[in-house]
């Protein structure tokens, strides 16, 4: 990868991480889009480890990455009235040095005001996993005032786990993860009811449901070894006022490949979203649905 003495002077130069704009008052900034370039040789990181072959790089339902995904450790994205909808490749083996975020871990941050957020996030290690684990657990954050999060996540959570923190006001959430997830799951609603896929619930034990603030863990806890020191796997907390959250593995979808690639994620929700009361009276509260693209 090229990086030309202006993208080297905007590394310099970048903010550290934060979850809002330095443009005052806490609000997002409008079109505010920052992909952080990386240093890769992605000709060996092909020969060492083909990513449409590995398992390390698939998810539970062993989807292929599509070639034009590009490897990266920092993505922003911020949009104010307007709908967010991408694709995204995480690799938490990718050195950071050099830039501003080398301190950082690996993170996916996508905000959206009066509008939807659309993504697939992959994740994979090509690394040795001699990182730390605290230097190489991606952070995903998505947050969204006024529209709907659909999220689903492909990885292979023996090999790479994940910290998620999902935000949405007056809306919904609908996550999938990958059935290999285990790890401490925290739900906070208001006004708002929760719905969990057969094969999750199955896999769901909760510790604690005091009035909209759940305590949760999927998988098996007991043998996970959760609770006997500080948590190095994935773990989940999502927050939902007024609206649904729905969560399921990846496998319950119930897709062709075909039908992935061309209806775009969730696409059955968009029938169900809008006859929800009272959220098909807003334009930006009625989920539009896109085949991925990069935007």
């Amino acid at each position: 990868m090229i990086i030309s003495k202006e993208d080297e002077a905007q590394q310099e130069t970048l903010p550290p991480y934060s979850t809002h704009s330095e443009e005052g008052n806490g609000t997002m900034a409008t079109n505010e889009v920052i992909v952080q370039p990386v240093h890769v040789n992605l000709a060996s990181l092909a020969e060492e480890k083909p990513r449409a072959s590995s398992s390390k790089a698939l998810g539970s339902s062993f989807q292929e990455i599509p070639s034009h995904l590009k490897p990266t450790t920092f993505i922003r994205k911020s949009l104010k009235k307007g709908s967010i909808s991408g694709e995204y490749l995480v690799d938490t083996g990718l050195s950071r040095g050099g830039t501003e975020q080398s301190s950082f871990k690996p993170t996916v941050h996508l905000e959206a005001v009066e509008g939807n957020i659309n993504a697939k996030i992959w994740l994979i290690a090509s690394d040795d996993g001699s990182l730390p684990n605290e230097d190489r657990c991606p952070l995903l954050i998505l947050n969204c005032v006024n529209g709907f999060i659909n999220l689903e996540i492909v990885a292979d959570c023996n090999n790479v786990s994940f910290t998620l923190k999902v935000s949405c006001k007056n809306g919904g959430v609908s996550v999938a993860i990958p059935s290999s997830f285990v790890g401490p799951l925290s739900l906070q609603t208001r006004n708002a009811h929760t719905r969990n896929y057969p094969k999750l619930a199955r896999d769901l034990t909760t510790f604690a449901d005091v009035e909209g603030d759940k305590k949760c863990f999927i998988g098996d806890y007991l043998s996970s070894g959760f609770g006997d020191g500080p948590w190095e796997g994935s773990s989940m907390d999502i927050t939902c006022d007024t609206g649904r959250i729905k969560l399921f593995y990846d496998d319950e979808l119930n897709r062709s490949n075909s039908q992935k690639n061309s209806l775009g994620f969730l696409r059955k929700d968009k029938i169900e979203d809008t006859k929800m009361k009272g959220y098909n009276q807003h334009p930006a509260m009625t989920p539009t649905f896109f085949p991925y693209q990069q935007t």
